[in-house]
């Protein structure tokens, strides 16, 4: 099998998510957004193929389903008429847009891609080092 029992559910809702979102940014004719499924559907298949080897934990798994679903639905879902991604969570002024939905996806996305890395060179450590965590 390609991929762990328990790692089912993750493809599951992967595939649901990038069919899902594919036919709707098609149907809008969102060719940017469209890339982007395209990027997600690569890296789908490259952890496919390496999980086997990396052993990827279920927890980088489920952090990178939930940055590619908020990625998706930032481009995708709108909200009192306007794109999830131009949201401002928390409107600290009329003059700065901080803190957009664009914003918290981006920290998502960095610290779930941070993770991953940390994954991939773990092996390569000394074993001292792969005790301690420094921010």
């Amino acid at each position: 099998m390609l991929i762990k029992k328990e790692q089912i559910p993750i493809l599951i809702l992967n595939v649901c998510a990038v069919i899902f979102y594919a036919a709707l940014f098609a149907s809008r004719k969102n060719y940017e957004f469209l890339l982007y499924i395209g990027v997600i559907i690569f890296f789908l298949v490259v952890i496919l193929a390496t999980d086997k080897k990396v052993n990827y934990p279920n927890d980088v798994l489920w952090g990178l389903t939930l940055w590619a679903l908020l990625h998706m639905s930032g481009g995708g879902l709108y909200i009192g008429g306007v794109k999830l991604y131009e949201i401002i969570l928390v409107p600290i002024s009329n003059e700065y847009e901080i803190f957009r939905y664009d914003q918290f996806v981006h920290i998502v996305g960095f610290g779930v891609a941070t993770l991953v890395m940390y994954h991939l060179i773990r092996p390569k450590l000394r074993p001292d080092l792969k005790k301690s965590v420094g921010l």
